[in-house]
């Protein structure tokens, strides 16, 4: 994510130079394709508060932008120990101290008792159970968030679908427009993908088609094809 990209993604959720529930919510629910709760969404930013102070602010948020793929985190981290990462890079952050070597040293484990045998085991295998079903919804959200629009399920969107799908959040991101999004305009939104895809080599790309097939838009969601890459002569 470059800095122009956590700009936008940060004035969509943010109000008053802090995440708020409303925004978050709007955010999840019109552009990621996934109802949340209040309670979820409070859960969500209580995540996301890194330093401890109840506060979603900007650099809070860009931690958890930066954070990667659940994958890249492990479960460890990600269920137990989510900010440790922050405390590591900032040990004043409020509800830290500076580590001393006392720290360091790893927490005796607990005398092993058959009541205690159980617990640990519980807990490994609500764990890994947890860490299982959360890495499947992680890698449907992309795909899910398509079929959303492709009513078809030919995995591609014709320009209805596209054009249905863009002013879904065409509104979520009110501060950034100045105008209306019109049909014409999600049409040549879909003629510059397939041009753009077409001049990497793509034959399937070139031609009058006006659909929307799942891995260019998949391209776009991960950042390529960017308008501002064509006018500096990139890809």
């Amino acid at each position: 994510m470059d800095e122009d990209e956590f700009i936008f993604a940060w004035k969509t959720v943010s109000r008053d130079g802090k995440v708020c529930e409303t925004g978050l919510k709007a955010f999840m629910s019109e552009v990621a394709g996934v109802s949340m709760s209040v309670s979820q969404i409070r859960d969500l930013m209580h995540y996301m508060d890194a330093n401890g102070d109840g506060v979603v602010s900007r650099d809070d948020f860009r931690i958890f932008l930066e954070a990667g793929p659940l994958e890249d985190i492990g479960p460890k981290e990600f269920m137990w120990e989510p900010h440790r990462r922050y405390r590591a890079k900032s040990p004043q952050s409020k509800g830290s101290r500076v580590a001393t070597e006392k720290d360091k040293v790893e927490p005796e484990k607990p005398t092993s008792t058959p009541a205690n045998d159980r617990i640990e085991r519980a807990v490994a295998n609500y764990e890994r159970e947890t860490w299982q079903r959360l890495l499947r919804e992680e890698a449907a959200v992309i795909p899910n968030l398509f079929a959303q629009y492709d009513k078809q399920g030919r995995g591609e969107l014709d320009a209805a679908s596209f054009h249905a799908m863009l002013a879904q959040w065409y509104d979520v991101a009110s501060f950034a427009h100045c105008g209306s999004l019109r049909p014409a305009d999600s049409l040549a939104v879909v003629a510059y993908l397939r041009e753009r895809q077409a001049a990497e080599g793509d034959r399937a790309a070139a031609g009058g088609d006006t659909t929307l097939p799942y891995d260019l838009w998949k391209a776009v969601v991960d950042g390529k094809f960017k308008p501002v890459d064509h006018l500096a002569g990139g890809k």
